[in-house]
């Protein structure tokens, strides 16, 4: 069994302990204040999951992959997650987003952007020559240092694979990993978060049956539920105080 763990929703900053002071009659000794200390480390320590402070905003940008995700967050976010803004668009390659970016993204005015895509640039690429790979690339670091330029915290997404079953799947599936490779790298260089849904997602080279809706690369419930844990300890490790 593992073990249990316990949501720590206090929305504590250190600035508000380090520069705290214990005024008379606050009714706070100095033994009580060194133990609220100690429990919080202990919170902090054993990774018990600190919630978000009020008004945080998470921009969750992509295509239809986070675009379905939005019926699920009640079930696989802590309710707590009331700013998360579902951005996700239909049928969006790395082109389109980019085109609408400024405009249905940032104009929310984010604390975090969470980009996930590429799935229909390697579609189209493979099905019809284009987009080139650098160009998916390219858009991807526009909006990202869009972002970063605005002071918005910068959460990228590997694509996951595609059913074995969808037509052109190797082919498919190699473009998915070029294009991951790159997206690791960059995030890394950038000091951007990193979710690889790939990794989460995969089984023997392709998208994991029981993770497909459609036999295509849409996702079931599953792996939503799969995928969000990770997705949230990234953003968490984002929205922590520092």
């Amino acid at each position: 069994m593992s073990p249990m763990k316990w949501p720590c929703l206090l929305p504590l900053r250190r600035d508000s302990i380090s520069g705290s002071r214990l005024e008379p009659g606050s009714g706070l000794s100095v033994d009580r204040l060194t133990l609220a200390l100690i429990l919080l480390w202990i919170f902090w320590s054993t990774g018990c999951e600190i919630m978000p402070l009020p008004g945080e905003k998470v921009v969750f940008a992509g295509d239809s992959l986070t675009a379905r995700w939005g019926k699920y967050w009640p079930r696989v976010f802590p309710e707590t997650f009331r700013d998360y803004v579902d951005a996700g668009v239909e049928g969006n390659t790395s082109e389109a987003l980019l085109q609408r970016f400024s405009s249905t993204v940032l104009s929310a005015q984010p604390d975090v952007v969470h980009i996930l895509i590429g799935t229909n640039d390697s579609f189209s690429a493979v099905n019809y020559g284009t987009p080139r790979l650098e160009v998916t690339e390219g858009n991807i670091a526009q909006m990202s240092i869009l972002a970063q330029a605005q002071g918005v915290k910068v959460v990228l997404g590997t694509v996951p694979p595609f059913a074995r079953e969808e037509p052109a799947s190797t082919a498919l599936n190699n473009h998915v990993r070029s294009l991951n490779r790159w997206i690791r790298g960059f995030a890394a260089s950038h000091g951007f978060g990193l979710v690889d849904y790939y990794i989460l997602l995969e089984r023997d080279g392709y998208l994991r049956p029981e993770m497909c809706i459609d036999r295509r690369v849409h996702l079931t419930a599953l792996a939503y539920e799969t995928i969000s844990p990770q997705t949230l300890a990234v953003l968490n490790s984002y929205l922590r105080p520092r």
